[in-house]
């Protein structure tokens, strides 16, 4: 137990490094857009990615330790990790999500296009307005889209563990039913022996009685003779 309480530690430590540089860049991902946007989401997809990894390691060790008192206590903290990872996923998926709050930039930009006499933007405007918002919504659905699949990952990242777990249980047991049974051939051979042994002993104890009959026998002839 305590091996594995170091062991578990040691991932369990790795994991909230690794999600502490997640919820940086979710951070990062709120505050910029843009290509700063772009690369803060795909390097905190990666931290996710690595948290992910760690956790299952982290399954791993609970599950050796199954049998031993400081399971439970190992148990609830995995799924306080399970917990705190999912939430930073559902953080960086609000995050992909929202977008900055627009600059007077852009008004300044079509300022020039206004009409002088009405004060409305020039017909040119129209188009790319509405290009723009479908730029924007083509973004969300993708974003959402990966979302889906971020999901699907963590699913198969899951049923993965899951049999790795199972795996290396069945390791295990194929290793204890390997030691059962030389355990056995060793004790046949054992048995095997004492009843030579046995058999020997019993002959041995035949062939002592034979002689003292014929000794007695003997002896009685030679009393018999001479009296």
């Amino acid at each position: 137990p305590t091996l594995v309480f170091t062991t578990f530690d040691d991932y369990e430590q790795e994991f909230k490094e690794k999600l502490d540089t997640a919820f940086e860049k979710i951070q990062i991902m709120r505050e910029t857009s843009g290509d700063r946007k772009r690369v803060a989401r795909e390097q905190c997809d990666r931290a996710l990615d690595e948290a992910k990894e760690t956790v299952n390691r982290l399954i791993l060790e609970a599950s050796l330790s199954r049998s031993t008192p400081s399971y439970p206590q190992l148990s609830a903290r995995l799924e306080k990790c399970k917990a705190e990872l999912e939430n930073a996923r559902k953080q960086r998926h609000d995050a992909s999500l929202a977008s900055m709050p627009m600059s007077n930039d852009r008004d300044e930009l079509f300022a020039g296009h206004r009409d002088v006499a009405g004060g409305r933007y020039d017909a040119i405007n129209m188009p790319l307005l509405t290009a723009e918002q479908r730029a924007q919504d083509t973004n969300k659905k993708l974003l959402e889209a990966r979302a889906t699949i971020t999901r699907a990952e963590d699913t198969a990242h899951n049923v993965l563990a899951e049999l790795n777990v199972q795996t290396e249980l069945m390791y295990r047991i194929s290793a204890k039913i390997g030691e059962i049974g030389s355990q056995v051939t060793r004790g046949g051979r054992r048995v095997r022996t004492m009843l030579s042994r046995a058999t020997m002993q019993r002959y041995m104890l035949w062939i002592v009685i034979g002689i003292m009959v014929v000794i007695i026998t003997v002896l009685i002839i030679i009393k018999v003779k001479y009296s």
